[in-house]
């Protein structure tokens, strides 16, 4: 019998999950990339970037309003090279600590982007419903005997529906796909659906849904799923993340990138502009 934690767990806070020892979708995704990139992502904190800090304030104001100003604060816009300025930054930081902080110009724009998703007639079909909000999904995978985890954005059980709020420059659907394909996202929808399976029971999760919100004007809101093909091919890249981390656990190895000398092309597009004389 395993001694880690499996099954589903509600209003596990933030921190606590991820200090878990379990593998999460970022996991294997660095071990994807190399195992070294992974040690070195648990040795090293990670640098939080302006955008995800919106990621952050967007997400909490749509999944949950009611924790937003425990969670996000607006930094104060007085001058902080007066005096007054620089005490009244100093206490605000001292209040939000544990708070994600923005910009305060940064405030109209989550306040937009919250209000487009809240007009959109798809987000309102897929979000409809009673559902549970950042619950956390522990098992144990069946294959490598890794504790794995996930914590979805939504997840509807009536509808046996996930869904996943992403915020992102451009929300068409071929330039979504593609940032689907950049980000690793295909890999995170097949982990979160096997992982919702694995802690509650087969079929309790069928569809992965993206929720993506743009970032500036006019805030475009794209619903999709990726079909049953590319599904497939997240779960084949998983798998091989987790055997990987299988490997370099079992041996205490964590290489980096092949050493031997690489033959490099330039993308398919680049050449087709330079032979058009386009470049």
């Amino acid at each position: 019998m395993s001694d880690y934690i499996t099954g589903e767990v509600l209003d596990l806070p933030h921190d606590k999950y991820h200090a878990l020892p379990h593998h999460s979708r970022s996991d294997i995704t660095l071990a994807l990339r190399s195992p070294a990139h992974l040690r070195a992502a648990k040795d090293t904190p990670t640098r939080v970037t302006p955008a995800m800090k919106l990621g952050t304030a967007v997400h909490a104001a749509v999944l949950t309003p009611g924790r937003f100003d425990d969670e996000v604060a607006y930094a104060p816009e007085g001058n902080r090279r007066t005096k007054a300025g620089k005490e009244e930054y100093e206490a605000f930081m001292e209040e939000a600590a544990n708070k994600t902080v923005l910009p305060r110009g940064d405030k109209a724009t989550v306040d937009a982007m919250v209000a487009a998703i809240a007009a959109s007639p798809a987000a309102k079909l897929v979000l409809g419903g009673p559902d549970k909000r950042e619950a956390s999904y522990l098992w144990m995978d069946s294959q490598t005997g890794l504790p794995c985890r996930c914590r979805p954005d939504v997840y509807i059980p009536d509808r046996k529906i996930i869904v996943d709020l992403k915020t992102t420059k451009d929300a068409r659907p071929d330039a979504f796909g593609r940032a689907v394909f950049d980000h690793d996202y295909h890999v995170q929808a097949a982990y979160y659906l096997d992982g919702v399976n694995a802690a509650l029971g087969e079929g309790a999760a069928t569809s992965f849904v993206f929720l993506a919100v743009e970032k500036e004007p006019p805030y475009g809101v794209l619903v999709g799923a990726l079909d049953a093909e590319d599904l497939e091919r997240g779960r084949d890249a998983y798998r091989r993340g987790l055997n990987r981390i299988k490997w370099c656990s079992e041996n205490d190895r964590w290489p980096g990138y092949s050493s031997k000398v690489h033959r490099l092309c330039l993308p398919g597009w680049a050449r087709k502009r330079i032979d058009q004389g386009n470049a």
